[in-house]
């Protein structure tokens, strides 16, 4: 029943990153957009990685240890990855949540009950708002930019 109560909190911090989301692109299309919806696609855990090393740099120093046990650390870097998913595909705040709720408690059956009281006290604490949905995708994004196409490299080095 937790679960469920705090799936309801990690959907009103959804809507609240696509409401921020929508006001700070002014509804015009982000190119990033298409960007994380192929590498969600094509390397889901190479994305998956990339969240779960942002995230600990993007929760308060009260919220960390919550994230030590990885168990609730691979939760949260799945809520993330559903979100920003939701998020870049332009999904309304109740498809959001149509398909959030059933995603996190379908991915939280395999967590102890200790594991479930501290994904809970996560969520609980206010840490996956809108600033830092944001803060991770903004790190998702930075690190996706920056990254060395390694087969434009090995073209130009044959020319």
């Amino acid at each position: 029943m937790r679960i469920i109560l705090l799936s309801v909190s990690i959907f009103s911090a959804v809507a609240g990153a696509l409401a921020i989301y929508g006001v700070s692109t002014r509804n015009t299309v982000d190119p990033y957009a298409r960007e994380y919806l192929l590498m969600a696609q094509r390397a889901p855990d190479r994305l998956q990685e990339l969240i779960s090393a942002a995230l600990p740099g993007c929760l308060d120093l009260a919220a960390r240890p919550f994230v030590a046990d990885t168990a609730v650390a691979d939760l949260a870097t799945k809520t993330l990855f559903k979100s920003g998913i939701l998020m870049v595909e332009g999904k309304t705040a109740e498809q959001s949540s149509g398909e959030v709720v059933p995603y996190i408690l379908d991915h939280a059956r395999s967590l102890s009950p200790a594991q479930k009281t501290n994904f809970a006290d996560l969520m609980k604490s206010g840490q996956f708002g809108p600033d830092t949905l944001l803060c991770v995708y903004s790190s998702v994004k930075a690190a996706h930019a920056t990254r060395v196409d390694m087969k434009a490299i090995a073209w130009d080095l044959r020319g």
